[in-house]
């Protein structure tokens, strides 16, 4: 997901690689920015990205509002929790370690974890997730696109979240409800 002003790398093996711009930025300025960057190039950004992500993993990461307590309150539940999540495995294991919420989760799938063309919104690790557990009743959370498509292909009810990266308008998501806080999701996850 992009936000205007923030760097991102696209697709492709020449992709328009948008430098970060101030809000006070002109739009004209905004688009002399852009330039064309070599698959090559790209390659070695984007590693220099994820070795500096790595090396800061837990700098600025922090749970949602409401985050602690909704963990707490569906392990008293005996809710079975998993991570799933396009980041990499490595890197969604480092950060989880780091803020000490690894224990909280029976696995973490990450979006190499199975290998190419099978992250979300591959139905794929959501089926992972669930044998991961041993089959039975699942429901999914999450912010993008991907995340509920992921949901919808597996055939799993799914819960988006109005806060966090959000690709759409969270209503727009066509997930089976939309909650506003990690409150509302014990009763949310009643209703599916």
């Amino acid at each position: 997901h992009h936000q205007p002003g923030v760097p991102y790398w696209g697709n492709g093996s020449q992709c328009d690689f948008s430098i970060a711009a101030s809000p006070t930025t002109s739009s004209s300025m905004r688009a002399a920015a852009v330039q064309r960057v070599s698959a090559q190039r790209l390659g070695a950004l984007h590693e220099a990205l994820i070795q500096h992500y790595e090396a800061n993993i837990a700098v600025h990461t922090r749970l949602f509002a409401g985050g602690g307590a909704m963990l707490d309150a569906l392990a008293e539940k005996g809710v079975k929790l998993a991570v799933v999540s396009n980041k990499l495995e490595r890197l969604c294991v480092a950060v989880l370690g780091q803020l000490g919420l690894s224990p909280r989760f029976y696995t973490i799938i990450g979006g190499d974890t199975l290998g190419p063309g099978r992250a979300k919104p591959s139905r794929d690790p959501i089926d992972a997730m669930i044998s991961r557990a041993g089959g039975g009743r699942a429901a999914f959370v999450g912010d993008t696109t991907y995340d509920i498509g992921a949901a919808r292909a597996a055939g799993v009810p799914s819960v988006a979240v109005g806060f966090g990266f959000n690709d759409i308008a969270p209503a727009e998501l066509g997930a089976d409800t939309v909650i506003a806080h990690f409150d509302e999701l014990i009763p949310a996850l009643r209703r599916l």
